[in-house]
């Protein structure tokens, strides 16, 4: 297994549906035009969104997942890996940051007050730095990729 993920590169081990429902690093524009958008996106109370890439730490939070996954998650049954994915998540290596969204006020915000949404943006959206617990699924090639997380 780790000679597969020291094999790729760090995007390589990023699972595309992770980064579907967690990751809008690298996007144009400021915060809070992004937290809006997710907000609209996702129509939920509260909604929590990555905004760090994780692309240059991704190996090494692979290789700790597989350095700290109790082997009774995983099984190995004719040359492919599978992982229970239930409490199969570790702590991270590293902590990224966060936008936190609170749909409800935000939509408050833009009927009652459209032109203070920036200037008050502490009312409706919270930033944080923290580390969270990452979970990984195997790809095809039997290589971990991290398909979840934890906050």
């Amino acid at each position: 297994m780790i000679e597969l993920v020291k094999n790729k590169s760090s995007s390589q081990l990023i699972d595309i549906k992770f980064t579907r429902d967690h990751i809008f690093a690298g996007h144009k524009g400021s915060v809070e035009k992004l937290a809006q958008m997710l907000a609209k996106q996702r129509e939920l109370p509260l909604s929590t969104l990555l905004i760090t890439s994780m692309q240059a730490t991704a190996k090494a939070e692979v290789l700790n997942w597989i350095a700290n996954i109790p082997d009774a998650m995983l099984t190995y049954q004719r040359g492919v890996w599978t992982v229970n994915t239930q409490g199969s998540t570790v702590p991270a290596v590293c902590s990224y940051k966060w936008v936190t969204v609170n749909l409800d006020e935000l939509k408050r915000m833009m009927r009652k007050q459209p032109g203070d949404i920036v200037t008050k943006k502490r009312e409706w959206m919270t930033e944080s730095l923290n580390s969270p617990d990452i979970a990984c699924q195997f790809a095809g090639d039997g290589t971990p990729l991290i398909y979840h997380l934890d906050y």
